[in-house]
């Protein structure tokens, strides 16, 4: 019995320790060219698929990385799983671990 509920203690332990380990990731607003964008185009813009259209120009989130020579690289277009994201505004919009969710709208 005592190697059961030992068992069951170290179980807990990972999970936590996995639930945790959730990395986060900034979601940048960028233009075609990656280049930066203000955040309002993709927290207001109209959503189509995964890119926001503002004022007639697309816009899409731009995940991690930084920006060199006025352009984020290093980072991706596609949201990285298991990872909290939230905007260079404050929004969160994926939430890291299991059960994680997607949503463009405020956290």
């Amino acid at each position: 019995m005592v190697g059961s509920g030992v068992a069951i203690g170290v179980v807990g332990i990972a999970a936590i320790a996995y639930w945790s380990s959730a990395g986060s990731t900034t979601a940048h607003c960028v233009d075609q060219a990656n280049q930066p964008a203000p955040a309002s185009y993709c927290d207001n813009g109209s959503h189509v698929g995964s890119f926001f259209y503002f004022g007639g120009s697309q816009y899409h989130y731009y995940y991690g990385g930084s920006v060199s020579n006025g352009r984020y690289t290093g980072g991706g277009l596609s949201a990285p799983k298991g990872t909290t994201i939230t905007t260079d505004s404050g929004k969160t919009i994926q939430r890291g671990g299991f059960g994680g969710r997607l949503s463009h709208g405020t956290s």
